[in-house]
């Protein structure tokens, strides 16, 4: 055996090459590196992998090769050579030299090229380019009265349902389709909105017992009717036409289905009653109007069952309404009667709906709705777990609901599956694409995650349905990456048109407040008007800012009596925990206030992102007052959410210190707390709340706050040119006198 491959005399380069199998390797490795590629590829389109990684790796196997064809040289003969010092000094070479040209390339890669090929900033690739798609557009009402567009709209409804029911044909959302009412204009426009290839459309004329429904599938390419008819029938008629044009429609657009699968998606008729067929179109007209119309929708359900009591869907349909609604009549009772009554009248319902009619999508869904409102208020595992089987049933018949699918979001979040969250949401994104809501909510999931690229994108896909909503999480995600003062400008960006009665308001209010805050402009926060306006005297922004000065602000808000004193230890920890209400609840009590917290621990669900650290910081407080055996299952609860959302990929390093230092690992909970430090406000909580304030004393804790306070400094310089310099941001906000004081003239 020898330290290097021996020469041999006259051998020529080709036979010194083929002698040592260089060739050989080379070939080998090319087929090898070829047939990675093409696998990257196909799992690429497959899961919509951002291009930067298939671009990379193009750039990195060919330049492989060169070490493959050194290795073949030292050691392709017989395989037996040491390593030698020729050799390690020219794969050192190497791997520099090819690592400085990766190192080159990818750092001129765009981020667009990080985000994923598949992302919503390009919603037509929400589709395959080859699948069978169309959007069902509100029918226009044609009747002489123009008084039947109840009746159009669920018409349309209906033969929506109907097409999402086909294996292999996309259906966007009602919620989408029906984003275009009243509208006339490009038919391409609004497919790429949709994210579709086709486009139907139609007209309803009724009058009387008889019914003209014209309707037209286009293409949205060109323009050209794929295929078109107009039905003159009875209204007794009215579900067959339904199902003839759901079936014209897959025929069309050449969707094939077996037997089997015809009759797995054959939709029977709700009711044989068609004046309850009315009725129950009356109700969901009024229910899909949301806010007053969900109680308006009330008697029409009613009268519906009335005329037909084995109307399953209007049975369902109550019940949902009813559990969020309620009766007009409910409004006095005292909370805990109330609350049994939005729960036993729709449970009754539901059971009813489903021993009806047990495999309509729709009443599946309704029953999933009702276990996991009782769930999650009730704690009860089983409920929710039954929910989400509910879900999962009524999306295998009905797979483009983007509200079922934003219910089994929250669920699975209730449940702690935060693995399978984001999925959830970015298909309700998909499904619902110009829904804001389930929009927003995935693009908030991808900050929380620190997925800023994908975010962003998200984002600017927001934008276009929803400016104000749009800034709202955009502030958000300046406010968790740490860019407070962009944050801030984005919060005071005119162009939005924040109104006081828009549902985004309060929110992007809630969040100026929690950056300015952390900038210590505490007296912009309790001074400025906008504040004041937004949340009254008492709201929760001033229990927002107990999370940062628990100790004062618990003075500006209660000013405690001596009695209550010495309730202190367990108001602090409640009061950093960033929810006002169980503060607020929790100073009413004269006498030990762990009864507030007897719960069964097990019985706490996550419909509050940030539940974990309250119920970690319960623990503390038990087990500092001496009740250890009390608080093991609450520290095992949180553990339970905090490795799960760290499991998903969360950054969620400030509840992961709070349970290291609860578990007396304080080198461990030291560095999660400095991790926590650029991207988010923490900070502050960890030095007032007890269990982790004794570690912002360490060395190398107060050697990273050293840094961040330099950063802090420059954006709160920043954000006080933003109020008050010469050229302030907004034209409408007016920030408070003491705020300006602060600011320091060149």
């Amino acid at each position: 055996m020898t330290d290097a491959p021996t020469e041999r005399e006259g051998e020529s380069p080709w036979t010194a090459l083929s002698r040592r199998k260089v060739v050989q390797w080379g070939l080998a490795y090319a087929a090898a590196a070829w047939t990675l590629l093409q696998v990257i590829e196909y799992f690429g389109e497959t899961y919509a992998w951002p291009p930067a990684i298939r671009q990379i790796a193009a750039l990195a196997l060919p330049l492989g090769l060169l070490f493959v064809l050194v290795l073949a040289w030292y050691h392709g003969d017989k395989g037996e050579q040491k390593v030698s010092r020729p050799e390690v000094a020219i794969l050192a070479f190497l791997a520099l030299g090819v690592g400085a040209v990766l190192w080159t390339y990818v750092s001129r890669l765009d981020e667009s090229d990080w985000e994923p090929s598949g992302g919503l900033a390009k919603i037509t690739h929400a589709v395959p380019k080859d699948a069978a798609s169309v959007a069902v557009l509100p029918f226009v009402d044609m009747s002489q009265a123009k008084d039947q567009e109840y009746f159009a709209d669920g018409l349309s409804e209906e033969i929506l349902n109907a097409l999402a029911a086909i294996p292999g044909l996309y259906v966007p959302a009602r919620t989408s389709s029906f984003q275009f009412k009243g509208q006339s204009g490009d038919i391409a426009k609004f497919a790429a909105l949709l994210g579709v290839a086709s486009i139907l459309e139609g007209s309803v004329r009724k009058s009387g017992n008889r019914v003209r429904i014209s309707a037209q599938l286009v293409n949205a390419k060109d323009g050209y009717h794929l295929w078109s008819q107009t039905f003159d029938r009875e209204l007794t008629d009215i579900f067959a036409v339904q199902e003839e044009i759901s079936r014209a429609i897959a025929d069309a657009l050449k969707v094939r289905l077996t037997a089997k699968q015809r009759l797995a998606t054959a939709r029977t008729p709700p009711t044989t009653n068609l004046d309850a067929y009315e009725e129950y179109l009356l109700g969901r007209f009024e229910f899909n109007k949301r806010g007053g119309g969900i109680r308006s929708s009330l008697p029409h359900f009613e009268k519906a069952i009335a005329l037909d009591p084995k109307f399953a869907l209007a049975c369902a349909d109550l019940a949902v309404a009813l559990r969020m609604g309620g009766r007009p009549e409910w409004d006095g009772l005292p909370g805990e009667e109330h609350l049994q009554r939005r729960i036993e009248e729709p449970r009754s319902l539901i059971d009813r709906a489903l021993a009806l009619d047990p495999n309509r999508p729709e009443v599946l869904a309704a029953a999933g709705y009702l276990d996991w409102w009782e769930g999650g208020r009730n704690g009860n595992k089983a409920l929710l777990e039954r929910a989400l089987g509910y879900f999962d049933r009524s999306l295998a018949l009905w797979p483009n609901s983007g509200e079922v699918l934003t219910w089994k979001r929250y669920l699975l979040i209730a449940l702690g599956r935060y693995e399978e969250e984001l999925s959830v949401m970015r298909e309700a994104a998909k499904r619902d694409p110009l829904n804001w809501i389930p929009v927003g909510n995935y693009a908030e999931t991808l900050y929380r995650m620190g997925r800023t690229s994908e975010a962003a994108a998200v984002v600017e896909r927001l934008r276009a349905l929803h400016p104000a909503a749009a800034q709202l999480v955009a502030v958000y995600g300046e406010m968790v990456t740490g860019d407070r003062a962009k944050g801030v400008r984005l919060a005071l960006d005119d162009a939005a048109s924040l109104q006081p009665d828009d549902l985004t308001y309060r929110g992007s209010r809630f969040h100026l407040a929690t950056l300015l805050g952390s900038l210590g402009l505490r007296d912009e926060v309790f001074g400025a008007e906008v504040f004041t306006e937004a949340f009254g005297k008492f709201g929760c922004w001033r229990g927002h800012m107990a999370f940062y000065e628990c100790r004062e602000a618990l003075a500006l808000m209660v000013k405690e009596e001596e009695s209550k004193a010495g309730l202190w230890d367990y108001v602090l920890p409640i009061s950093c925990a960033r929810d006002y209400r169980d503060f607020e609840e929790l100073m009413t009590y004269t006498s030990d206030p762990r009864t507030f917290w007897y719960a069964d621990p097990g019985r706490q669900t996550n419909d509050e992102f940030d539940l974990d650290a309250k119920i970690l910081l319960i623990a503390d407080t038990l087990r500092r007052t001496g009740h250890e055996a009390d608080a093991k299952p609450w520290r095992d609860t949180a553990e339970r959410m905090i490795s799960g959302k760290a499991r998903a990929g969360y950054r969620n390093s400030f509840e992961q210190a709070l349970l290291y230092a609860y578990d007396g690992r304080d080198d461990e909970a030291v560095q999660k707390l400095i991790a926590t430090i650029p991207y988010q406000n923490y900070w502050r909580a960890a030095a007032a709340i007890p269990l982790v304030s004794p570690l912002t004393k360490r060395p190398e804790y107060q050697t990273a706050m050293k840094k961040e306070r330099a950063v802090l400094d420059r954006q709160r310089a920043e954000v006080l040119e933003m109020l008050c310099g010469p050229n302030p941001v907004s034209k409408t906000y007016k920030p408070a006198s003491a705020t300006c004081a602060k600011r320091k003239t060149p």
